[in-house]
């Protein structure tokens, strides 16, 4: 399973393609994996995409603006399942999520 966050809006798109078990997105170059660098809403470390068991999970790490997925707020370390279409909020980034099954 391949997982792919899609970014198209205002300032730009991108999109990271993830197929490791532990990918971090936000706006610290040095210490993440995705990097966001168009907002100042989004947190040194976001937060933190991890595969288990062929399914993808997102985590907030504690941001300071949050992460939503499909407009609920995921509480700090709490794993929240990223399915088909998704909607993942970063602060004020919306990122779709594209998932591809083996």
């Amino acid at each position: 399973t391949k997982l792919e966050l899609i970014y198209s809006g205002a300032q730009g798109a991108f999109r990271f393609m993830i197929e490791e078990e532990d990918f971090i997105i936000g706006r610290n170059e040095e210490a993440v994996d995705g990097v966001i660098s168009f907002s100042n809403k989004i947190s040194r470390k976001h937060c933190l995409i991890t595969k288990i068991n062929h399914n993808y999970f997102v985590q907030d790490l504690d941001s300071t603006n949050c992460t939503y997925v499909n407009g609920t707020r995921i509480p700090p370390y709490e794993l929240m399942q990223l399915e088909q279409n998704d909607l993942l909020s970063l602060a004020d980034v919306d990122i779709r999520v594209k998932l591809e099954k083996k």
